[in-house]
């Protein structure tokens, strides 16, 4: 099912409700694997970021190594954008090696993105989190990877959600993927904060894969 809604909280794609699948319908071979996981700690707004994203009138980019986190952001790799965010921005977050695993490394694997803001002295707010499996087709013997593409222009902004075969495999057609084209209108406007972008990419088996995010902006840091 392809949506466009307005965000309203936390959102995590999971078998028991995968979009798209019939209510009660059994998940076949081509759908996801249920998920559990945490993420999305407010604490990995506080400290220092892993990295800085210098994006005002420019590009930049962040790639994480295959392991990361801290004890008060476990398993989490943060990127704190220089300065306001600018005006208008945009950029993506997703896996940074995605090779073509097998069923089993492909099943119940997540990509996870959080967006933290705070201006001032307020305390750090949570704008947006999203966790969404990898995707095996089991018709074609493929992995799909989600990736989150952010967008925001003056007073809005948004996540789209899109999901790329791996590296090096072969396909006939697209599968109809739950959650491909999900797409989230943040509730509240990013203008004139911090923003610290949280990113995760876990095996099935809960081990940190490396993420990769690039991001662009244009005008100023209001």
């Amino acid at each position: 099912m392809k949506r466009s809604q307005a965000l309203t909280g936390v959102f995590s794609l999971l078998a028991s409700t995968a979009c798209g699948a019939p209510d009660g319908a059994l998940l076949d071979e081509g759908e996801i694997g249920q998920v559990e996981q945490g993420f999305g700690e407010l604490t990995c707004g506080t400290g220092m970021a892993n990295d800085e994203l210098d994006i005002q009138d420019k590009s930049d980019w962040s790639q994480s190594p295959t392991s990361y986190g801290k004890a008060n952001c476990v398993k989490t790799w943060t990127m704190q954008i220089k300065n306001h965010i600018p005006a208008t921005a945009e950029g993506s977050l997703s896996w940074a090696d995605p090779w073509n695993r097998t069923a089993v490394q492909c099943k119940k694997g997540t990509t996870s993105l959080q967006i933290l803001s705070w201006t001032g002295n307020e305390s750090i707010r949570e704008d947006a989190e999203f966790t969404y499996p990898l995707y095996w087709d089991g018709v074609e013997g493929g992995c799909w990877y989600p990736r989150f593409e952010f967008r925001k222009s003056w007073n809005f902004s948004a996540v789209l959600v899109r999901y790329r075969l791996a590296d090096g495999a072969d396909y006939v057609w697209t599968p109809d993927i739950p959650g491909d084209g999900d797409e989230f209108e943040l509730p509240r406007d990013l203008t004139g904060r911090s923003v610290r972008l949280a990113g995760q990419a876990l095996t099935p088996s809960g081990n940190t894969q490396p993420i990769y995010v690039h991001m662009k902006g244009r005008g100023p840091a209001l």
